[in-house]
């Protein structure tokens, strides 16, 4: 880490004046968030605005609108259109539910209080450098202005959005689901790369600025900048290190094939897959969305049998949203399953060789956190916070379904709930209703009793001795 940087981490942002704690008034929803930031590689920070519209979806008025920020930002004025000034005070403070967790907490006193269904844009200037969040136990977040690379995402809290530090009311706050415009200011020697679409690059000197738009919303907003080459194919505009050339036409190969794959079993996406994948750097975290972009780690592009983090994220793209809350994460579960599938499909990994290790692995698990299995159903995998259990799990759980119905049956579901539910989002109940509307045999009713409701798979788990064992433990029988 440059020493800088380091110096910058020692400082703490001078407060103005106590926040409220906590504001009195709810969290507005976001809907559109536009971007005007310059990066300055040699000082390590960033600088410009943000200009963020909020709808009231409360039946109260809004009086007061907390933002949040990385701990080392800070905001310089707040307007609404061009009028003056608004009253801000900030400080850094701790989540009151998760200490370790500290930001700059902005807290904007509205000139006349926002009413239910009205909306406002705040328009936010704002800098300042960008802390990492290692120290909480989110090692994936280790966010800062570099040029080596720099990422600017909501994880990091790189760009004001409304939200109390509290990780209970964050969860009760409306979901994010917003259109963007992001223009971005960068030294003409690297690339700036986004989901969405890219409008314009315009150099200016030394300096280059670049422009993306949402196509769409999106549940978030990811910008990267590296020294980046770039290749577009069929609307996957693919952004790769320079030391990754080979691994990036392999990467860009398998994608096309891959969305061809998963078209073939789940039916056509809405609109025809046009998004960004961004090569980041191994531990900082993949992500995935068609609007949004994807955001995949350097390994994937260096070691062929890592195609499976990519296959992961990309069958995201075929998932509802989830209208849940919180979620149980089902939707993990089903992209580690289908991560496989795909390597089989594609790479010649055997499916079931995948599927019996996934099963030792989580026998292993089991037998190590036996507690933990037995106690909590998946359905309260996100009311317990346990979603990093859902990955496994759910996975094989879904490959237990997928032995029980068998390939044509399972895509006829999958594509059943995906094309009904895509426009207005999906529910556990909404899953769970539709495989079990193809299961003529009635095993499914039990079936999805034992592994959402109950903890009664985790007895079938330890005894089985390979998928078609476990399969049986519901069917009756060894599926032929």
């Amino acid at each position: 880490m440059p020493t800088s940087l380091l110096l910058l981490l020692a400082c703490s942002l001078p407060p103005q004046g106590p926040p409220s704690t906590p504001p009195p008034s709810p969290i507005p929803r976001v809907v559109d968030v536009g971007l005007e930031l310059s990066v300055d590689f040699e000082r390590h920070r960033i600088s410009g605005s943000a200009a963020v519209t909020l709808v009231n979806t409360a039946d109260t008025s809004i009086s007061e609108i907390s933002l949040l920020l990385n701990r080392l930002l800070s905001v310089t004025t707040v307007r609404v259109g061009g009028d003056a000034p608004l009253a801000v005070q900030q400080a850094v403070v701790a989540f009151g539910d998760f200490a370790k967790l500290r930001v700059a907490q902005a807290v904007i006193t509205l000139a006349t209080p926002l009413q239910p269904a009205e909306s406002l844009t705040l328009h936010v200037v704002y800098g300042g450098a960008i802390a990492p969040y290692t120290e909480t136990g989110m090692l994936y977040i280790q966010d800062h202005v570099d040029p080596e690379f720099t990422i600017l995402r909501r994880d990091a809290y790189a760009f004001p959005l409304p939200g109390i530090p509290m990780i209970a009311a964050l969860r009760a706050a409306p979901q994010y689901d917003f259109t963007y415009r992001a223009t971005i200011t960068a030294p003409s020697t690297h690339t700036v790369a986004s989901g969405g679409q890219l409008v314009s690059r315009s150099p200016a000197g030394a300096m280059t600025r670049w422009v993306f738009t949402s196509v769409g919303s999106a549940p978030y907003l990811v910008v990267t900048i590296a020294r980046y080459r770039m290749e577009d194919r069929n609307g996957v505009r693919l952004y790769y290190f320079p030391l990754d050339s080979l691994g990036a036409a392999r990467v860009a190969a398998r994608t096309q094939q891959a969305l061809t794959t998963l078209e073939r079993w789940f039916g056509r996406l809405p609109t025809p897959p046009q998004f960004a994948l961004m090569e980041i750097p191994d531990g900082w975290g993949s992500q995935a969305s068609l609007t949004g972009g994807i955001i995949q780690t350097e390994a994937t592009f260096r070691d062929p049998d890592r195609l499976t983090e990519l296959y992961h994220e990309l069958t995201h793209l075929w998932n509802p949203v989830d209208l849940d809350t919180p979620s149980a994460r089902w939707n993990e579960g089903l992209a580690t399953f289908l991560m496989y599938r795909l390597a089989d499909t594609l790479d010649g990994r055997e499916l079931g060789a995948e599927v019996h290790r996934l099963l030792a692995r989580l026998q292993d698990h089991i037998s190590a956190n036996p507690t933990t299995y037995s106690t909590v159903p998946f359905r309260e995998y996100g009311i317990t916070r346990k979603t990093d259990l859902s990955y496994r799990v759910g996975g094989l759980m879904f490959a237990t379904l997928y032995q029980l119905l068998g390939s044509a049956r399972f895509d006829r579901a999958y594509r059943t709930l995906f094309q009904t539910y895509v426009a207005s989002g999906v529910t556990l109940a909404n899953l769970r209703r539709t495989f079990t509307d193809q299961d003529a045999e009635g095993h499914l009713s039990q079936f999805f009793s034992d592994w959402l409701d109950t903890t009664q798979w985790v007895g079938a788990v330890r005894e089985a001795d390979s998928i078609r064992n476990l399969a049986g433990h519901w069917s009756g029988a060894a599926p032929q």
